[in-house]
């Protein structure tokens, strides 16, 4: 148990080290793409670390608390959103434990979720939200991400683009569906049924 949690330190701060320098580079580009690519893979190797150290809580159950997953990767996406503008993140979020694997998937899949606000929700202004909610009742957990942008575009179809095919890829890893609403900005739902227990 000491090795491995030995071993997810190190992988952490190594990628915290290459999220670090990506973030670096970013500032240096005269681009606005390169910046926004930059900006984009340093969130998502960032997000990859913070996961790491919610399983370091965990090694030996194989549970962990995706609230408190989703609250590191809130911080990490913080960044990203000042980075761009006068964006917040704001996090309603309730500590639930689930196994590791499940709490990975989800994790990623709010964090491609956030990113792809980030970037495509706020063109013509530099204020605004992106809210992460998770709540749960004794047979299923709900996640929303929230932004009060501009809306998708009438020809939407989930699964266009590569942040929204990684997150159909990763709702699916999880056992879970996702539900969009088109309100005043776009409203992601993510449902699964709640596993609660200890995987071998």
């Amino acid at each position: 148990t000491i090795m491995l949690r030995e071993g997810d330190h190190r992988i952490k701060n190594s990628l915290q080290l290459v999220a670090s320098l990506m973030r670096l580079q970013a500032r240096s580009e005269t681009s606005k793409d390169a910046r926004n690519a930059l900006n984009g893979a340093a969130t998502r190797v960032g997000s990859v670390a913070n996961i790491h150290d919610a399983l370091q809580a965990s090694v030996g159950d194989d549970l962990v608390d995706l609230g408190g997953a989703l609250r590191l990767a809130c911080e990490s996406l913080q960044t990203m959103a000042s980075d761009a503008g006068k964006l917040d993140i704001i996090a309603e979020i309730e500590s639930l434990k689930v196994p590791a694997a499940m709490a990975r998937a989800l994790v990623l899949a709010v964090n491609e979720l956030v990113v792809n606000a980030l970037r495509h929700a706020f063109p013509e202004r530099e204020a605004g939200s992106v809210r992460i909610s998770l709540s749960h009742d004794d047979a299923h957990l709900r996640i929303s991400v929230t932004d009060d942008g501009i809306g998708l575009p009438a020809d939407y179809a989930s699964g266009q683009g590569y942040g929204m095919k990684l997150v159909n890829m990763l709702i699916k890893q999880a056992g879970a569906v996702l539900k969009v609403d088109r309100i005043p900005g776009t409203r992601f739902t993510i449902h699964a049924p709640l596993d609660t227990k200890p995987h071998a």
